[in-house]
């Protein structure tokens, strides 16, 4: 990958990043797996030199996201769909977390853990949309919540984080990528606005919370 685009991403997202102030940039490996997130110049400029990384893009126009592809060596308008259209990579983790176990129970864990993210989003005034369905049919349903920064999305569930551009989805964690604890308490401070430590101690809560739904 040449150095100069490289270079090119940081000058032009940096400058979207500085000029729009509510979006963005989101780094990717080969699979399309979330690396980084940036929200200024200086966060951009470490998410370029993390190891891995072969691609950005920032959601920033009305028609199409922005991007960079590091591999191919190229700048690019909307993300081609790497994980296929993005209902059936949702029914596909549908299956994989929900259909091979005890699902209600597993429903269940789901929302406890999602009633105390709603919880703390309520209480600090932090904007989201929230949403239900049933994972398998003949099932209890379970919540999930999508918040927004500028036109990119970020939708999570107990088991599941992806982020949506205008284009395509990239995934954070799901049944097929782990994160670490410290990498997905960064996640959450960037794309909730709020601090460290209190993304750390979010993420604690939510996954102890017990007995919330009923």
């Amino acid at each position: 990958m040449a150095k100069t685009l490289k270079q090119d991403a940081y000058s032009f997202l940096g400058s979207q990043l500085e000029e729009i102030g509510s979006e963005l940039v989101v780094g990717y490996d080969k699979d399309y797996g979330v690396i980084g997130i940036a929200k200024n110049k200086a966060q951009l400029k470490q998410v370029l030199k993390t190891k891995g990384i072969a691609g950005v893009i920032i959601a920033d126009r009305e028609s199409c996201a922005v991007g960079y592809d590091f591999i191919k060596g190229e700048q690019y308008f909307g993300m081609p769909e790497r994980h296929g259209h993005i209902s059936d990579y949702i029914d596909k983790e549908k299956v994989a977390v929900y259909g091979n176990g005890d699902t209600d129970k597993l429903v269940i864990e789901n929302n406890d853990f999602m009633l105390k993210l709603m919880e703390f989003l309520d209480k600090n005034n932090i904007s989201y949309n929230d949403s239900t369905y049933a994972p398998i049919r003949g099932h209890k349903y379970m919540y999930e919540i999508t918040v927004y920064n500028g036109r990119c999305s970020t939708t999570i569930s107990k088991n599941q984080t992806y982020m949506k551009t205008s284009t395509d989805v990239l995934i954070v964690h799901d049944s097929t990528r782990d994160v670490e604890f410290e990498f997905y308490a960064e996640f959450l401070c960037k794309v909730l606005n709020i601090d460290f430590n209190v993304a750390k101690q979010l993420i604690i809560d939510c996954y102890n919370a017990k007995g919330l739904y009923q």
